[in-house]
């Protein structure tokens, strides 16, 4: 009877370890759909039990890549780059991906003909797929990174050169929404008026662009992805402050800043203590404005903030002299 019954414990227990092994199989799913930094944690053991570039494999890899970008490790992303060039013989879906984070990183690193040839890449590859089978993710994918494309005109001060690709841009954009105006696709109506709101932006046109974040934003809201919420926000914050309306910018901050502390996306939250600070001083607040950076204090702060909270500091520093 007792050996009968440890062989019974000894089922237990290895039926209770496979039932949790095939659960954190599933969840790593779960948690990357919502959860970039938790993602990241979760990686490294999943993909120890996969074969090295198997479609399983490549499946996490696209997770790791996409979780790097939003949380904008730059550098990290380029190493994982590296190490998977060359992706020919990679499904097509995760090429797509891949050439399209090593053309942003390399206008990230201002590798301008880097970032051309992969761009061109991209461009190929997404007209293979969507001529046989049309994603209207990778679509906006595609406008994406003309809207990356585009600012390489204002480094060389071409102006009207950038306002049509813009425009080229806005235009896919809209055709897009017209022609898929009855999906309920969280993500792609996410990304879709995400993008319709960056360009406006870029085209100074600031109440159509808080327009199209406030729609982002409801689809973000209609998703799982609690990271990508937090920029959503962060993007209908913005809106309000480049108009001015600077309590309501300074609400939407707040409920963005709080999205991306639950998000562990610290880039978010830094950014939103950055912009808060920068209201603060156009109000004159400048007490609030000094309280706001004091929670950068310590802080590790990404190179585009720490330039801009100097660059604040500095006009505080003036208007006391």
């Amino acid at each position: 009877m007792k050996s009968q019954a440890i062989v019974l414990i000894l089922f237990l227990i290895m039926n209770i370890t496979q039932q949790s092994q095939a659960k954190n199989t599933n969840n790593i799913h779960k948690v990357c759909a919502s959860q970039a930094s938790s993602c990241l944690d979760l990686l490294p053991d999943e993909l120890a039990k996969l074969r090295p570039r198997s479609n399983a494999w490549y499946k996490l890899k696209l997770y790791e890549l996409e979780s790097l970008f939003v949380l904008q490790q730059t550098e990290k992303q380029r190493a994982v780059l590296a190490d998977l060039h060359p992706v020919d013989a990679a499904p097509i879906v995760f090429q797509i991906t891949a050439y399209l984070y090593l053309a942003k990183n390399a206008y990230f690193y201002k590798e301008f003909e880097s970032a051309e040839h992969y761009s061109e890449i991209v461009f190929n590859l997404i007209e293979q797929v969507t001529e046989t089978y049309p994603d209207p993710r990778k679509i906006v994918s595609l406008v994406n990174l003309k809207l990356y494309h585009a600012k390489l005109e204002l480094l060389s001060n071409n102006e009207a050169a950038y306002t049509e690709k813009l425009l080229n841009a806005l235009s896919t954009l809209e055709s897009l929404r017209e022609k898929f105006y009855n999906s309920y696709d969280p993500i792609f109506n996410r990304e879709l008026y995400g993008n319709i709101g960056h360009t406006y932006t870029r085209l100074d046109k600031h109440v159509e662009s808080l327009q199209a974040y406030q729609t982002g934003l409801f689809w973000a809201r209609q998703g799982v992805d609690l990271q990508q919420l937090s920029v959503s926000i962060y993007n209908v914050a913005r809106a309000y402050q480049r108009l001015e309306y600077f309590d309501k910018a300074l609400k939407e901050f707040e409920l963005a800043k709080q999205a991306a502390i639950n998000a562990k996306d610290e880039i978010v939250e830094l950014f939103c203590y950055y912009q808060m600070a920068d209201i603060y001083f156009n109000l004159n607040q400048i007490e609030l404005v000094h309280r706001t950076l004091a929670h950068l204090k310590g802080r590790t702060l990404e190179t585009n903030l720490s330039k801009y909270v100097k660059e604040l500091q500095l006009k505080i520093s003036n208007k006391h002299n």
